[in-house]
């Protein structure tokens, strides 16, 4: 990617002028085009049978952050994305990233700037690139640091998905950390953050559904002659339950089973 934002390819010129026309002509959305087009060339030939849909994601939140510095807001993104992806796959076989991104607003853009920081200062410090000068741990400590100020935020329960990402940081770095740590400043081990595992939330409301039925089943056994005596009552209130916890329940497969 750096050395496409250096030297822009002029391959895909003609296509790159064709799309921005239809947008703004701006000589530097046009070069952003040009870069796109030619990290999509990359993501066909040497990528696309490894992490493909991670490299999909990947240029596009470099587009969304060229283009938001550009244009100071983040409107109609998405559509000059998929212009240049539609282009792309038009002239080339097969198709790539279709359907692999979504249209995300400036807090998400945010936690996923959070991400990159961190893991740039991770990889810093574990390739030992120049960007941490000679003291690698200096720059290990500040990424970890920084990791910790983050997973303060996982209090909130709308941060799952943000949290999720960070338990994953996690889980790499204490992998690295077993088998290679030079440096006495950085912690050999990080303990795990998140209070309640992802797949314990969904199991709760799935054991309560059942609890629930079993015990209306047993009570209507039990009790059969007052179960018929209130029977629309009783009928309206399972059905009342089974619709409360199904939804609760749906809520958490939906939100939750990505992060497991």
């Amino acid at each position: 990617m750096d050395a496409y934002i250096e030297k822009p390819p002029n391959e895909y010129e003609s296509w790159c002028q064709e799309i921005t026309k239809n947008h703004l002509s701006n000589n530097d959305i046009k070069k952003a085009c040009l870069v796109v087009m030619a990290y999509f060339n990359d993501i066909k030939t040497t990528y696309y049978e490894r992490d493909r849909v991670s490299h999909c994601k990947y240029v596009y939140y470099w587009f969304y952050e060229f283009l938001i510095i550009i244009l100071g807001n983040d409107k109609n993104v998405l559509q000059y994305y998929n212009d240049i992806l539609n282009k792309h796959n038009e002239q080339h076989a097969p198709s790539i990233c279709v359907g692999t991104v979504e249209e995300f607003d400036e807090e998400k853009y945010g936690k996923i700037s959070v991400l990159y920081d961190i893991y740039e200062k991770y990889y810093s410090f574990t390739k030992k690139i120049e960007s941490c000068s000679s003291d690698f741990c200096t720059c290990g400590d500040k990424c970890i640091k920084y990791y910790k100020t983050q997973t303060q935020k996982c209090t909130d329960p709308s941060n799952y998905e943000f949290c999720n990402e960070l338990e994953k940081f996690r889980i790499i770095y204490n992998t690295y950390m077993a088998s290679d740590n030079s440096c006495d400043n950085m912690p050999n081990y990080l303990p795990p953050f998140l209070i309640i595992h992802i797949s314990y939330i969904i199991l709760i409301p799935i054991t309560i559904l059942l609890a629930i039925s079993f015990i209306l089943f047993l009570l209507y056994k039990v009790n059969d002659n007052f179960i018929r005596k209130y029977k629309y009552c009783d009928r309206f209130y399972i059905i009342h339950f089974h619709i409360i916890l199904i939804k609760y329940i749906y809520f958490y497969i939906v939100h939750f089973t990505k992060l497991c």
